[in-house]
């Protein structure tokens, strides 16, 4: 069973959230991302099984967190004051704005994230939509279905949180991994930058 933490965000009192209810630690294994894990072709054990997933914590700043959304795409270094600022906003959001961390526990670093944030809406009686943003693996993590985690959570979150869908953008590279997700291609995505 996954869970948000390893116990620890309880000592900081920095923690996003408080320690989590019944609601937030909810099995995740019958779904398609969360099937057990076994010994890996490179003969790793279970430390696959051992990585949880949790919500960012402030802490996460010193564990790599900026350093692991540079191998996604932009991001510029980040000062511990902006990091702390922007960090203060989110969480001023609860739950419609969530960070999923997973954090190796051998070496202290973050090693995939992902993030959701839920779009209330007037469509569908005033629904919900999940967005789920920015994932990311380590690059040298991977193969261990450490985003399938995320992507598991993130979904799980949304749903709990009464979204009737969740959507994400991803390249036509990743196109195969979220259908094993359970994702299917709808539609085509448009975009508009402004630097």
């Amino acid at each position: 069973m996954l869970s948000l933490g390893s116990g620890r965000e309880k000592e900081s009192r920095w923690s996003w959230f408080p320690e989590p209810t019944p609601l937030d630690l909810i099995s995740l294994e019958s779904q398609s991302c969360y099937r057990p894990m076994h010994k890996m072709k490179n003969g790793c054990s279970s430390q696959e099984e051992q990585l949880q997933v949790r919500r960012l914590q402030i802490s996460d700043y010193n564990k790599g967190f900026i350093q692991l959304l540079q191998q996604l795409s932009v991001c510029d270094s980040v000062s511990d004051e902006e990091f702390n600022a922007r960090f203060q906003e989110l969480s001023s959001h609860g739950d419609d704005h969530v960070i999923a961390v997973i954090e190796d526990d051998q070496t202290g670093k973050i090693i995939a994230t992902g993030s959701v944030f839920v779009e209330k809406k007037f469509l569908r009686n005033c629904g919900k939509v999940g967005h789920i943003e920015d994932v990311v693996v380590d690059s040298n993590a991977r193969g261990m279905k450490l985003g399938q985690k995320i992507i598991g959570f993130l979904t799980d979150h949304a749903r709990s949180a009464g979204c009737y869908k969740v959507i994400l953008d991803c390249s036509v590279e990743n196109k195969g991994f979220y259908e094993k997700c359970g994702f299917k291609r709808k539609e085509i995505q448009m975009v508009m930058y402004f630097n």
